[in-house]
């Protein structure tokens, strides 16, 4: 932390797990939920926020030997974040799950900020969002977004080929968004 306080964050993001053993679950998230409170403590003495990213995991098992990590699903998400101090905070990253809509609603006032990409549900693929290859309704997670009332980052977290997409991207979003508000006469 004191290199960090070097760059004065204002946020600063943590992964709860790696992969799990098998059937160290429960053992995990306590060990978690005990890690996150004293970083936060850390965190917060040198004038940051930590939130706390989702992770990738369409299915409980990564492998014969390995779970996946913490922070797989809605559920379990929520369950989390519910344990934890409420100066913590959610950061999601819309790659890493299926319908990640849901979980901005699930989060609420406890989202922080938004990793950006499209994917699959199937892989790390960290799409750009206007690219066409992933599955994300951008729609529904602008809806959410709005009806949260999150005023985050929107941070690109994608491949891209030139930074100038971003801008384009996101107006293109946002318009795909207004029109179907008007459609919903909202």
């Amino acid at each position: 932390m004191g290199f960090c306080k070097i760059l004065k964050p204002s946020i600063i993001l943590f992964h709860p797990s790696w992969f799990l053993g098998l059937n160290e679950r429960d053992f995990r998230k306590n060990q978690m939920v005990q890690s996150a409170i004293e970083l936060n403590a850390a965190v917060k003495a040198i004038n940051a926020t930590m939130v706390i990213e989702n992770m990738f995991g369409p299915e409980l098992l990564r492998d014969k030997t390995r779970e996946r990590p913490l922070f797989r699903t809605v559920e379990e998400s929520v369950e989390m974040v519910n344990r934890l101090p409420a100066d913590i905070y959610s950061a999601i990253d819309l790659n890493h799950i299926k319908y990640p809509e849901k979980l901005i609603y699930a989060m609420g006032p406890r989202l922080k900020t938004l990793h950006v990409a499209d994917g699959t549900d199937k892989a790390e693929n960290h799409f750009f969002p206007c690219s066409g290859q992933g599955h994300n309704d951008w729609v529904a997670i602008l809806t959410a977004i709005n009806a949260v009332g999150y005023k985050g980052p929107f941070m690109y977290e994608c491949k891209y080929k030139d930074v100038s997409e971003f801008k384009t991207c996101y107006e293109s979003l946002y318009q795909a968004f207004i029109q179907s508000m008007n459609k919903a006469g909202k």
